[in-house]
């Protein structure tokens, strides 16, 4: 069986680069009793370093082709399950119902952030995360108030993890040779938060109204609230844009406007 060519449609770029591989594969610091979730395989470049060490690996991949190469070529096949699925749509819990995972993988640039998203709905279940992204979108979730690459998905990601940049990857180190560069990053989620919003979904919701009007100053995008009695100028200047607020600032917003909804609602 010949390998695969890269299919476009599902945006793969294998990992080529032995460097980069093992300094990856030295990051994970792999122990025996670890349960993996690998999102995207591939042709098994970084599996085949995780499988001697590991208790468990779950390979996810959506590309068929990859799944049948993948179970010729690994060795130790009684620790791995193959799911030939799309992520996007996939319920991880339904592989990890009492037991906790590490999840890794190099995903494709067109939906990184949509994954981003949907794994963090599994949290609870998460021990940390490893992901090599497009370094754009790696440059956003470390992203400082204040900084032009601030915005949504930084704030997001913040409330839920602790995020680490771990290596930056040149195009090189990939078969086929992207447009862009790459960065490994290392996530790991809180345990334990200074402050924790009560509504979850409002906070969302917060986070995102207020960024979809990025240039508007948050008195502006958050007037129905304001409007309705929600006292908000005593957790935030509602004079700043959104790029200029804080997680816990956002966390404070979104907790204020729950608070004013459930004592109207007595």
């Amino acid at each position: 069986m010949k390998a695969p060519r890269p299919k476009k449609r599902f945006g793969q770029n294998f990992l080529i680069d032995q460097n980069v591989i093992n300094e990856i594969i030295s990051e994970l610091k792999i122990c025996d009793d670890d349960a993996f979730l690998e999102i995207g395989p591939g042709k098994g470049a970084i599996t085949k370093h995780i499988i001697p060490f590991c208790k468990e690996i779950i390979l996810l991949e959506i590309d068929f082709d990859l799944v049948k190469l993948l179970k010729r070529d690994l060795c130790e096949q009684h620790k791995i399950t193959f799911i030939n699925d799309d992520a996007l749509k996939y319920d991880l819990s339904n592989e990890f119902k009492n037991t906790k995972f590490r999840l890794v993988g190099n995903l494709p640039y067109n939906i990184s952030t949509p994954l981003l998203f949907h794994f963090s709905s599994f949290i609870s279940q998460i021990v940390d995360v490893h992901l090599m992204l497009q370094k754009e979108v790696v440059d956003r979730l470390v992203a400082k108030p204040g900084t032009k690459s601030y915005g949504r998905l930084s704030v997001m990601m913040q409330y839920q993890y602790k995020i680490y940049r771990i290596l930056d990857v040149s195009a090189e180190a990939f078969n086929p040779i992207p447009k862009v560069n790459s960065s490994f990053v290392r996530l790991l989620p809180h345990l334990n938060r200074d402050v924790s919003v009560t509504d979850e979904l409002l906070f969302s919701n917060i986070v995102k109204l207020c960024f979809s009007k990025r240039r508007k100053i948050i008195k502006n995008s958050l007037k129905k609230y304001i409007e309705q009695g929600v006292q908000l100028e005593k957790t935030v200047d509602l004079n700043l844009r959104p790029e200029n607020i804080s997680v816990s600032d956002f966390v404070a917003l979104s907790n204020a406007i729950s608070t004013f909804g459930q004592n109207q609602n007595r």
